[in-house]
Protein backbone atom coordinates (compact mmCIF):
# COMPACT_ATOMS: atom_id res chain seq x y z
CA UNK A 1 0.00 0.00 0.00
CA UNK A 2 1.23 3.25 -0.93
CA UNK A 3 2.50 5.39 2.06
CA UNK A 4 2.09 9.23 2.65
CA UNK A 5 4.95 10.49 4.86
CA UNK A 6 5.82 13.97 6.02
CA UNK A 7 9.12 14.79 6.88
CA UNK A 8 10.60 17.45 9.63
CA UNK A 9 10.34 20.86 8.36
CA UNK A 10 12.48 22.93 7.26
CA UNK A 11 14.77 24.82 9.86
CA UNK A 12 16.11 27.83 7.33
CA UNK A 13 14.91 30.39 5.30
CA UNK A 14 13.29 29.75 2.17
CA UNK A 15 13.71 31.74 -1.41
CA UNK A 16 11.40 32.19 -3.70
CA UNK A 17 11.91 34.17 -6.83
CA UNK A 18 11.19 37.85 -6.71
CA UNK A 19 8.06 39.81 -6.57
CA UNK A 20 7.02 40.97 -10.37
CA UNK A 21 3.26 42.44 -10.98
CA UNK A 22 1.63 44.66 -13.44
CA UNK A 23 -1.71 46.25 -12.80
CA UNK A 24 -3.83 49.49 -13.12
CA UNK A 25 -5.03 51.69 -10.35
CA UNK A 26 -8.74 53.07 -10.58
CA UNK A 27 -11.21 55.38 -9.09
CA UNK A 28 -14.34 53.44 -8.18
CA UNK A 29 -15.49 54.84 -11.87
CA UNK A 30 -12.81 52.65 -13.66
CA UNK A 31 -11.18 56.35 -14.40
CA UNK A 32 -6.91 55.84 -14.57
CA UNK A 33 -5.48 57.30 -11.46
CA UNK A 34 -1.69 58.38 -12.65
CA UNK A 35 1.44 59.45 -10.38
CA UNK A 36 0.15 56.91 -7.50
CA UNK A 37 2.84 55.21 -5.70
CA UNK A 38 2.82 51.24 -5.26
CA UNK A 39 5.56 50.33 -2.76
CA UNK A 40 6.21 47.09 -0.68
CA UNK A 41 5.17 46.85 2.00
CA UNK A 42 7.96 44.79 3.47
CA UNK A 43 10.35 47.27 1.67
CA UNK A 44 9.13 50.68 1.65
CA UNK A 45 12.05 51.59 -0.18
CA UNK A 46 10.94 49.24 -3.19
CA UNK A 47 8.46 51.56 -5.13
CA UNK A 48 6.67 52.55 -8.66
CA UNK A 49 4.34 55.20 -9.70
CA UNK A 50 1.39 54.83 -12.04
CA UNK A 51 1.90 56.23 -15.35
CA UNK A 52 -0.68 58.36 -17.05
CA UNK A 53 -3.38 55.84 -17.98
CA UNK A 54 -2.96 54.31 -14.73
CA UNK A 55 -0.74 51.56 -15.09
CA UNK A 56 1.87 50.50 -12.96
CA UNK A 57 4.78 47.62 -12.47
CA UNK A 58 6.89 46.62 -9.80
CA UNK A 59 9.65 44.51 -9.25
CA UNK A 60 11.40 43.64 -6.65
CA UNK A 61 14.98 41.10 -6.75
CA UNK A 62 15.13 40.77 -2.99
CA UNK A 63 11.47 38.91 -2.11
CA UNK A 64 12.21 35.79 0.27
CA UNK A 65 10.01 33.93 2.80
CA UNK A 66 11.18 32.61 6.32
CA UNK A 67 10.05 30.35 8.94
CA UNK A 68 7.06 31.76 10.41
CA UNK A 69 4.10 34.22 10.33
CA UNK A 70 3.41 36.32 13.07
CA UNK A 71 -0.06 36.78 12.20
CA UNK A 72 -1.25 33.54 12.39
CA UNK A 73 0.84 31.76 15.27
CA UNK A 74 -2.37 30.15 16.30
CA UNK A 75 -3.07 28.63 12.70
CA UNK A 76 -1.28 25.36 12.08
CA UNK A 77 -1.41 23.12 8.93
CA UNK A 78 -0.40 18.71 9.42
CA UNK A 79 -0.93 16.21 6.58
CA UNK A 80 -2.19 12.97 7.38
CA UNK A 81 -2.92 9.63 5.28
CA UNK A 82 -3.27 11.95 2.38
CA UNK A 83 -5.64 14.92 3.85
CA UNK A 84 -4.46 17.94 4.57
CA UNK A 85 -5.74 19.52 8.39
CA UNK A 86 -5.74 23.29 8.86
CA UNK A 87 -6.79 23.74 12.60
CA UNK A 88 -7.86 27.54 13.25
CA UNK A 89 -8.72 29.46 16.82
CA UNK A 90 -11.82 30.77 15.51
CA UNK A 91 -14.61 30.22 12.31
CA UNK A 92 -13.82 32.09 9.63
CA UNK A 93 -14.33 32.43 5.32
CA UNK A 94 -11.34 31.49 3.90
CA UNK A 95 -9.75 31.52 0.59
CA UNK A 96 -6.65 28.71 -0.37
CA UNK A 97 -4.87 29.67 -3.00
CA UNK A 98 -2.03 27.01 -4.18
CA UNK A 99 1.17 28.23 -6.21
CA UNK A 100 3.96 26.84 -7.74
CA UNK A 101 7.77 27.74 -7.11
CA UNK A 102 7.43 30.75 -9.93
CA UNK A 103 4.29 32.02 -8.41
CA UNK A 104 1.54 30.85 -10.75
CA UNK A 105 -1.70 29.58 -9.89
CA UNK A 106 -1.69 25.23 -9.84
CA UNK A 107 -5.78 25.50 -9.57
CA UNK A 108 -8.56 28.19 -9.20
CA UNK A 109 -8.46 29.50 -5.35
CA UNK A 110 -10.75 27.86 -3.30
CA UNK A 111 -13.40 29.37 -1.23
CA UNK A 112 -14.00 27.70 2.18
CA UNK A 113 -15.81 27.62 5.66
CA UNK A 114 -13.67 26.98 8.72
CA UNK A 115 -14.75 26.07 11.74
CA UNK A 116 -12.89 26.69 15.10
CA UNK A 117 -10.41 23.33 15.66
CA UNK A 118 -9.67 21.15 12.80
CA UNK A 119 -10.86 21.26 8.66
CA UNK A 120 -9.97 18.99 6.31
CA UNK A 121 -8.37 20.47 3.45
CA UNK A 122 -8.00 18.77 0.08
CA UNK A 123 -4.38 18.65 -1.73
CA UNK A 124 -4.03 20.49 -5.00
CA UNK A 125 -4.73 17.97 -8.47
CA UNK A 126 -1.85 18.94 -10.10
CA UNK A 127 1.33 18.45 -8.52
CA UNK A 128 4.02 16.16 -8.36
CA UNK A 129 8.26 16.07 -8.13
CA UNK A 130 8.02 20.09 -7.22
CA UNK A 131 7.87 22.76 -4.42
CA UNK A 132 4.15 24.16 -4.59
CA UNK A 133 3.19 26.89 -1.76
CA UNK A 134 -0.43 27.21 0.09
CA UNK A 135 -1.80 30.41 0.92
CA UNK A 136 -4.52 30.22 3.38
CA UNK A 137 -6.25 33.68 4.07
CA UNK A 138 -9.45 35.50 6.43
CA UNK A 139 -9.69 38.86 7.33
CA UNK A 140 -8.19 38.01 10.64
CA UNK A 141 -4.62 36.36 9.09
CA UNK A 142 -2.76 35.29 6.17
CA UNK A 143 -0.55 32.11 6.50
CA UNK A 144 1.78 30.46 3.95
CA UNK A 145 3.12 26.85 4.12
CA UNK A 146 5.59 25.68 1.65
CA UNK A 147 5.45 21.67 0.81
CA UNK A 148 7.38 19.47 -1.56
CA UNK A 149 6.03 17.05 -3.52
CA UNK A 150 7.48 13.78 -5.02
CA UNK A 151 6.29 11.02 -6.82
CA UNK A 152 6.07 7.60 -4.91
CA UNK A 153 5.02 4.53 -6.26
CA UNK A 154 4.65 0.78 -4.95
CA UNK A 155 7.93 -1.02 -4.73
CA UNK A 156 8.01 -3.50 -8.23
CA UNK A 157 5.80 -0.49 -9.90
CA UNK A 158 7.42 0.59 -12.89
CA UNK A 159 5.11 3.77 -13.53
CA UNK A 160 3.70 2.18 -17.11
CA UNK A 161 0.67 0.07 -17.91
CA UNK A 162 -2.02 -1.18 -14.80
CA UNK A 163 0.63 -0.89 -12.01
CA UNK A 164 0.90 2.87 -12.90
CA UNK A 165 -2.71 3.44 -10.59
CA UNK A 166 -0.41 2.89 -7.48
CA UNK A 167 2.05 6.18 -8.17
CA UNK A 168 0.88 8.72 -5.50
CA UNK A 169 1.82 12.33 -4.89
CA UNK A 170 3.61 12.35 -1.55
CA UNK A 171 4.29 15.30 0.51
CA UNK A 172 7.51 14.94 1.86
CA UNK A 173 8.23 18.49 4.00
CA UNK A 174 5.96 21.01 5.27
CA UNK A 175 6.96 24.45 7.04
CA UNK A 176 5.36 27.80 7.24
CA UNK A 177 6.61 30.67 5.46
CA UNK A 178 5.79 33.93 4.97
CA UNK A 179 5.64 36.22 1.47
CA UNK A 180 5.81 39.55 2.12
CA UNK A 181 4.12 40.38 -1.36
CA UNK A 182 1.55 43.03 0.01
CA UNK A 183 1.57 46.26 -2.12
CA UNK A 184 0.83 49.47 -0.89
CA UNK A 185 -0.65 52.57 -3.33
CA UNK A 186 -0.72 55.85 -2.19
CA UNK A 187 -1.90 59.23 -3.79
CA UNK A 188 -3.07 62.05 -2.12
CA UNK A 189 -7.06 62.80 -1.83
CA UNK A 190 -6.85 59.34 -1.37
CA UNK A 191 -7.18 56.69 1.31
CA UNK A 192 -4.05 54.30 0.86
CA UNK A 193 -4.71 50.73 -0.20
CA UNK A 194 -3.12 47.57 0.29
CA UNK A 195 -3.16 45.09 -2.59
CA UNK A 196 -2.46 41.36 -1.76
CA UNK A 197 -1.28 40.26 -5.28
CA UNK A 198 -2.99 36.44 -5.82
CA UNK A 199 0.66 35.74 -7.03
CA UNK A 200 4.23 36.98 -6.90
CA UNK A 201 4.29 36.51 -10.20
CA UNK A 202 0.99 38.58 -11.45
CA UNK A 203 -0.22 40.85 -14.70
CA UNK A 204 -3.20 42.68 -15.42
CA UNK A 205 -4.42 43.40 -11.48
CA UNK A 206 -6.30 46.12 -10.94
CA UNK A 207 -6.13 48.68 -7.26
CA UNK A 208 -9.21 50.87 -6.35
CA UNK A 209 -8.69 53.59 -4.66
CA UNK A 210 -11.24 55.58 -2.64
CA UNK A 211 -11.98 58.63 -1.09
CA UNK A 212 -11.16 59.05 2.41
CA UNK A 213 -13.92 57.20 4.84
CA UNK A 214 -15.62 55.51 1.33
CA UNK A 215 -15.60 51.49 1.30
CA UNK A 216 -14.97 50.63 -1.95
CA UNK A 217 -13.69 47.52 -3.75
CA UNK A 218 -13.73 45.48 -6.60
CA UNK A 219 -16.80 43.33 -6.59
CA UNK A 220 -14.99 41.10 -9.71
CA UNK A 221 -11.03 40.72 -10.27
CA UNK A 222 -11.37 39.97 -13.66
CA UNK A 223 -9.76 36.74 -13.54
CA UNK A 224 -11.93 34.11 -10.94
CA UNK A 225 -15.51 33.96 -10.40
CA UNK A 226 -14.05 34.34 -6.50
CA UNK A 227 -16.84 36.50 -4.41
CA UNK A 228 -20.15 35.00 -6.43
CA UNK A 229 -22.35 31.73 -6.44
CA UNK A 230 -23.67 30.40 -9.68
CA UNK A 231 -27.59 29.10 -9.40
CA UNK A 232 -30.39 27.90 -11.05
CA UNK A 233 -32.99 27.69 -8.41
CA UNK A 234 -33.32 28.39 -4.94
CA UNK A 235 -29.34 27.00 -3.36
CA UNK A 236 -27.44 29.62 -3.74
CA UNK A 237 -24.22 28.39 -5.64
CA UNK A 238 -25.22 24.76 -7.14
CA UNK A 239 -24.93 25.77 -10.66
CA UNK A 240 -21.39 25.39 -11.84
CA UNK A 241 -20.84 26.04 -15.24
CA UNK A 242 -22.91 28.50 -15.98
CA UNK A 243 -20.34 31.70 -16.22
CA UNK A 244 -17.11 31.81 -16.94
CA UNK A 245 -14.47 34.74 -17.37
CA UNK A 246 -13.85 35.66 -21.13
CA UNK A 247 -11.07 38.44 -21.75
CA UNK A 248 -11.58 39.81 -18.01
CA UNK A 249 -15.73 39.88 -18.15
CA UNK A 250 -17.81 37.95 -16.74
CA UNK A 251 -19.40 35.53 -19.46
CA UNK A 252 -23.44 34.16 -19.23
CA UNK A 253 -22.72 30.77 -20.76
CA UNK A 254 -26.86 30.73 -21.59
CA UNK A 255 -27.65 27.01 -20.30
CA UNK A 256 -29.87 27.61 -18.06
CA UNK A 257 -31.76 30.33 -16.14
CA UNK A 258 -30.61 31.30 -13.17
CA UNK A 259 -28.68 33.90 -11.05
CA UNK A 260 -24.53 34.86 -10.53
CA UNK A 261 -25.41 35.76 -6.92
CA UNK A 262 -22.71 37.87 -4.36
CA UNK A 263 -21.48 36.19 -1.08
CA UNK A 264 -21.85 38.96 0.80
CA UNK A 265 -24.90 41.04 1.69
CA UNK A 266 -25.66 44.66 0.33
CA UNK A 267 -28.07 47.43 1.58
CA UNK A 268 -27.25 50.77 1.08
CA UNK A 269 -24.60 50.60 -1.71
CA UNK A 270 -23.21 52.24 -4.98
CA UNK A 271 -21.96 49.64 -7.77
CA UNK A 272 -20.47 50.53 -10.99
CA UNK A 273 -20.23 47.83 -13.58
CA UNK A 274 -19.61 47.94 -17.55
CA UNK A 275 -22.50 45.31 -19.25
CA UNK A 276 -22.68 44.26 -22.97
CA UNK A 277 -25.21 41.93 -24.49
CA UNK A 278 -23.81 39.59 -27.16
CA UNK A 279 -26.00 37.20 -30.04
CA UNK A 280 -28.24 35.04 -28.00
CA UNK A 281 -28.36 31.17 -29.42
CA UNK A 282 -31.45 30.58 -28.54
CA UNK A 283 -34.64 31.55 -26.48
CA UNK A 284 -35.93 35.23 -26.04
CA UNK A 285 -34.18 38.27 -26.42
CA UNK A 286 -34.29 40.32 -23.04
CA UNK A 287 -32.27 42.71 -21.54
CA UNK A 288 -29.51 42.34 -18.84
CA UNK A 289 -30.56 42.18 -15.63
CA UNK A 290 -29.15 43.47 -12.57
CA UNK A 291 -31.04 41.74 -9.01
CA UNK A 292 -30.94 43.55 -5.72
CA UNK A 293 -32.36 43.45 -2.31
CA UNK A 294 -32.38 39.99 -2.90
CA UNK A 295 -33.32 37.00 0.33
CA UNK A 296 -31.36 34.49 2.20
CA UNK A 297 -32.42 31.84 0.92
CA UNK A 298 -34.11 32.91 -1.85
CA UNK A 299 -37.73 31.90 -2.55
CA UNK A 300 -37.22 31.47 -6.06
CA UNK A 301 -34.59 31.39 -9.01
CA UNK A 302 -34.56 35.24 -9.26
CA UNK A 303 -33.18 35.61 -5.60
CA UNK A 304 -36.56 37.07 -4.51
CA UNK A 305 -35.42 40.43 -5.32
CA UNK A 306 -36.13 43.62 -7.65
CA UNK A 307 -35.00 43.67 -10.75
CA UNK A 308 -33.45 46.32 -13.37
CA UNK A 309 -32.74 46.18 -16.54
CA UNK A 310 -29.39 48.20 -17.75
CA UNK A 311 -28.98 50.02 -19.45
CA UNK A 312 -32.67 50.61 -20.56
CA UNK A 313 -34.01 50.68 -17.28
CA UNK A 314 -37.43 48.32 -17.42
CA UNK A 315 -37.91 46.75 -13.60
CA UNK A 316 -39.65 43.36 -12.07
CA UNK A 317 -40.35 42.69 -8.99
CA UNK A 318 -39.56 39.07 -7.82
CA UNK A 319 -40.69 39.39 -4.52
CA UNK A 320 -43.74 36.57 -3.41
CA UNK A 321 -46.91 38.14 -4.13
CA UNK A 322 -45.85 40.91 -5.30
CA UNK A 323 -47.28 42.10 -8.99
CA UNK A 324 -44.19 41.80 -11.22
CA UNK A 325 -44.04 44.32 -13.61
CA UNK A 326 -43.21 47.15 -12.28
CA UNK A 327 -41.31 50.60 -13.28
CA UNK A 328 -39.65 53.13 -11.73
CA UNK A 329 -39.75 56.98 -12.23
CA UNK A 330 -38.29 57.99 -15.76
CA UNK A 331 -35.76 60.75 -14.71
CA UNK A 332 -33.64 60.97 -18.05
CA UNK A 333 -33.19 59.04 -21.89
CA UNK A 334 -30.41 58.19 -23.49
CA UNK A 335 -29.49 56.40 -26.47
CA UNK A 336 -27.35 53.62 -25.69
CA UNK A 337 -27.02 50.01 -27.95
CA UNK A 338 -26.94 47.64 -25.45
CA UNK A 339 -25.12 45.13 -27.89
CA UNK A 340 -21.95 47.38 -26.97
CA UNK A 341 -20.40 48.16 -23.96
CA UNK A 342 -21.92 50.84 -21.73
CA UNK A 343 -21.06 51.77 -17.96
CA UNK A 344 -23.85 51.97 -15.39
CA UNK A 345 -24.73 53.25 -11.81
CA UNK A 346 -26.68 52.09 -9.58
CA UNK A 347 -27.81 53.59 -5.89
CA UNK A 348 -29.25 52.05 -3.49
CA UNK A 349 -30.55 52.98 -0.54
CA UNK A 350 -32.61 50.46 1.95
CA UNK A 351 -34.51 52.40 4.55
CA UNK A 352 -36.28 55.09 2.16
CA UNK A 353 -36.29 51.79 -0.59
CA UNK A 354 -34.89 54.43 -3.63
CA UNK A 355 -32.66 52.84 -6.24
CA UNK A 356 -31.64 55.12 -9.03
CA UNK A 357 -29.78 54.01 -12.34
CA UNK A 358 -27.24 56.21 -14.73
CA UNK A 359 -25.78 54.60 -18.02
CA UNK A 360 -23.98 55.62 -21.28
CA UNK A 361 -22.07 54.43 -23.66
CA UNK A 362 -18.66 53.42 -23.63
CA UNK A 363 -15.90 53.05 -25.76
CA UNK A 364 -15.57 49.72 -27.82
CA UNK A 365 -13.53 47.80 -25.21
CA UNK A 366 -15.96 49.28 -22.52
CA UNK A 367 -12.66 50.31 -20.41
CA UNK A 368 -12.55 53.96 -20.33
CA UNK A 369 -15.46 56.10 -18.26
CA UNK A 370 -18.34 57.69 -19.89
CA UNK A 371 -20.36 60.77 -18.42
CA UNK A 372 -23.63 58.95 -17.38
CA UNK A 373 -26.91 59.75 -17.30
CA UNK A 374 -29.49 59.26 -14.89
CA UNK A 375 -32.29 57.20 -16.42
CA UNK A 376 -34.42 55.78 -13.29
CA UNK A 377 -36.05 56.93 -9.79
CA UNK A 378 -37.56 53.61 -8.15
CA UNK A 379 -38.91 53.99 -5.03
CA UNK A 380 -40.65 51.57 -2.84
CA UNK A 381 -40.50 51.61 1.02
CA UNK A 382 -41.38 47.98 1.30
CA UNK A 383 -38.82 46.84 -0.79
CA UNK A 384 -35.16 47.96 0.76
CA UNK A 385 -33.30 45.61 3.21
CA UNK A 386 -30.19 44.33 3.02
CA UNK A 387 -29.57 40.73 0.78
CA UNK A 388 -27.73 39.29 -1.83
CA UNK A 389 -27.02 40.87 -5.32
CA UNK A 390 -27.30 39.25 -8.76
CA UNK A 391 -26.46 39.04 -12.18
CA UNK A 392 -29.39 37.43 -13.40
CA UNK A 393 -29.91 35.04 -16.66
CA UNK A 394 -33.60 35.40 -17.54
CA UNK A 395 -33.36 32.97 -19.99
CA UNK A 396 -31.21 30.15 -21.51
CA UNK A 397 -29.45 31.22 -24.73
CA UNK A 398 -28.44 34.74 -23.25
CA UNK A 399 -25.10 35.81 -23.19
CA UNK A 400 -24.23 39.08 -20.90
CA UNK A 401 -20.70 39.85 -20.11
CA UNK A 402 -20.38 42.20 -17.17
CA UNK A 403 -17.13 43.47 -15.92
CA UNK A 404 -14.79 46.52 -13.91
CA UNK A 405 -17.54 45.64 -11.43
CA UNK A 406 -17.04 48.26 -7.84
CA UNK A 407 -18.83 48.28 -5.02
CA UNK A 408 -19.24 50.91 -2.41
CA UNK A 409 -20.77 50.23 0.83
CA UNK A 410 -23.07 52.79 2.63
CA UNK A 411 -22.25 55.54 0.87
CA UNK A 412 -22.05 59.21 2.57
CA UNK A 413 -23.25 60.58 -0.72
CA UNK A 414 -26.28 61.07 -2.44
CA UNK A 415 -25.00 61.79 -5.50
CA UNK A 416 -24.73 59.69 -8.70
CA UNK A 417 -20.99 59.32 -9.16
CA UNK A 418 -20.78 58.77 -13.24
CA UNK A 419 -23.05 61.53 -13.77
CA UNK A 420 -20.58 64.49 -12.50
Amino acid sequence: MTRLILAALFASALPILALDVSGKVVNKGWAPISDAQICLQASPTTCARSSADGSFHIYSGSVGVSPGDVLAQNVTLDFSRGVFSVTVPASARARAEWFDAKGFRLEPAREMDLSAGRNSLAPPQRGGGHVVFLRLSTAAFTATWKTVLSERREPGSSGTGAQAQNSRTAFVALAKVAIPSALLISKAGYATATYQPAAEKDSNDFVVLAAPGEKVSLLFDGKTLNGWLPSSGKTLGEASGTWTIVNGALHMMGTVRGTLASVEDYGDFRIIFSVRQLPRTAGAAHMPCFLFWGSRPPPNDALGAIQVQPPRGYMWDYRPGKPGNISGARVGTASIDETKWSQCEILARQTAGVMRLACCQQDANGDAPCKGVELIKYTDRTAGHKGPIGLQTHNAGLHDEFKNITMEVDPPSDSMFTVK
